[in-house]
């Protein structure tokens, strides 16, 4: 997680879907597509603009490219991806708690054109119900193992 990276991780997702699409075109079936995990990017991100809405504005705010990587980079898809929580209105408020931050960085992306629907999404805890008793102040702790919320959605197959 670096915040002063925002090329590197729009590069490397820019690369990622290109690769995805690629694959998705060769198929001689329209297969369902989720695409889910640790992006280390907020919902506000290129990184995020990218993957849920197929292109990014070229003024986004974190492009910065200091290394010239993107210059070379198509920064858009076709696969019509969302993410489950757009759908339950709007993204977790955090699916990361340490000390040092809150926010939303994990997401659960699927195509919407490809013959499947969500049919249910968890609810991520409240702060207070998280952290429980033990005065837990940020996760992993002796209740959770990890410092990420897991993201649960069902989604079912079309024929």
């Amino acid at each position: 997680w670096d915040p002063d990276l925002s090329d590197v991780k729009l590069f490397q997702v820019d690369c990622f879907m290109q690769k995805l699409e690629e694959i998705s075109a060769q198929l001689a079936v329209d297969v369902p597509i989720i695409l889910c995990g640790d992006f280390n990017s907020e919902p506000s991100s290129s990184v995020y603009e990218l993957i849920n809405s197929g292109a990014i504005n070229p003024d986004h705010e974190d492009i910065n490219d200091p290394f010239k990587i993107l210059q070379e980079s198509r920064l858009k898809h076709s696969l019509h991806m969302r993410s489950v929580h757009s759908l339950a209105g709007g993204e977790p408020s955090y699916t990361n708690l340490t000390p040092d931050y809150i926010g939303t960085l994990d997401y659960i992306f699927y195509a919407t054109d490809r013959l499947i629907v969500v049919t249910g999404v968890l609810e991520v805890l409240d702060e207070k119900t998280l952290l429980g008793v033990d005065n837990s102040t940020a996760i992993p702790s002796t209740r959770w193992s990890s410092d990420h919320i897991a993201l649960v959605a069902d989604f079912q197959v079309l024929q």
